[in-house]
C-alpha cells in the first residue's frame, strides 16, 4: 500500500510540473542605492531599480500539452 501511494504522489507531482511548464515564469528583481552628500554638500541621492520579466514560450511543438497528457494518464493508471 505504500508503494501505491508512493508512485501516485509521483505522478501527481509530474502532473504539477507539467502544468507548471505550460503557463510563464516569472522572475521579479528590485534595489535601492541612497547616497548622502559629501562634505559640504549636503545633496542625498536616492535611486531605484525595478525589473520584471515573464518567459514563455511561443511554440514547442505540442510537447508541453503532450507531457501534461502523459502525465494524467500515468496518474490514472496509479
Amino acid at each position: 500500500i505504500q508503494d501505491k501511494k508512493s508512485k501516485l504522489t509521483e505522478a501527481e507531482q509530474q502532473t504539477r510540473r507539467a502544468v507548471g511548464a505550460i503557463f510563464p515564469q516569472i522572475h521579479v528583481r528590485g534595489s535601492a542605492i541612497r547616497s548622502e552628500g559629501a562634505i559640504g554638500n549636503p545633496t542625498e541621492n536616492e535611486f531605484y531599480r525595478a525589473f520584471a520579466e515573464a518567459i514563455q514560450p511561443l511554440y514547442a511543438g505540442g510537447a508541453l500539452t503532450a507531457a501534461y497528457d502523459l502525465s494524467k494518464k500515468n496518474e490514472e493508471l496509479k
